[in-house]
């Protein structure tokens, strides 16, 4: 990956601070922060250049998506993942890499600012999986929804449904309490995993049953 900056700016200096640390300050912009402060002025100095180097890396990888396509946010796909990763240089990696990379953090100077750019893109395209996945998690639901004379699922439907996705069904008696694990991840999260759907909707499929002494339909 190509670094522009290999020396300090000559507006930012390395200080001591009144906790006896050492970070790097901008004499221009006083407030701008270029990672934490260090226990020595070269760890602050590496922290800088890699701060600088990654910011000046992720502007040209987003600017490169968005440039290269103007059909509104540059949001990840993986084809827009692997052009910006292009644009810098750095390894793409798989999806289901960038999926496990949430909430871990890569700061200098633990990371060299190709390491960094390389988890920040991924993490990126990971977010963007993850609200493809929600989307399409929604949108299943309001289409089971949406379905005429739809009242919950039978016993026969919701274990049909758990086998065309590759879930576990649910014992009966573990379906009240999946039921409120649901409403506790859309709460949270905005939505729910498919499983847990399913043992949602089988809930109001068995009120039903209960009310009006019959199978409902799906």
């Amino acid at each position: 990956m190509d670094l522009p900056y290999r020396e300090l700016p000559d507006d930012i200096e390395i200080v001591e601070n009144a906790q006896g640390r050492f970070e790097a300050k901008s004499r221009t912009e006083p407030a701008e922060r270029f990672g934490w402060a260090q226990p020595t002025p070269e760890l602050a100095r590496t922290v800088c250049l890699t701060t600088l180097n990654v910011r000046a890396a992720m502007d040209r990888a987003r600017g490169s998506v968005r440039e290269a396509d103007t059909r509104g946010p540059a949001e990840f796909t993986r084809e827009r993942y692997e052009r910006a990763c292009a644009e810098v240089g750095v390894l793409r990696l798989p999806d289901s890499v960038c999926l496990s990379l949430e909430y871990r953090s890569f700061q200098a100077p633990d990371y060299d600012a190709e390491t960094i750019v390389t988890t920040r893109l991924a993490d990126e395209r990971g977010a963007a999986i993850r609200a493809e996945e929600r989307r399409q998690r929604k949108e299943f639901e309001r289409d089971l929804n949406a379905m005429p004379g739809f009242h919950g699922l039978s016993r026969d439907r919701y274990e049909s449904l758990c086998d065309l996705v590759g879930a576990e069904p649910a014992a009966e008696d573990q379906i009240s309490s999946l039921k409120v694990e649901c409403f506790q991840q859309e709460e949270t999260r905005g939505t729910a995993e498919v499983p847990l759907i399913l043992a949602k909707w089988r809930d109001m499929g068995r009120y039903y049953e209960r009310r009006d002494g019959s199978t409902v339909d799906m």
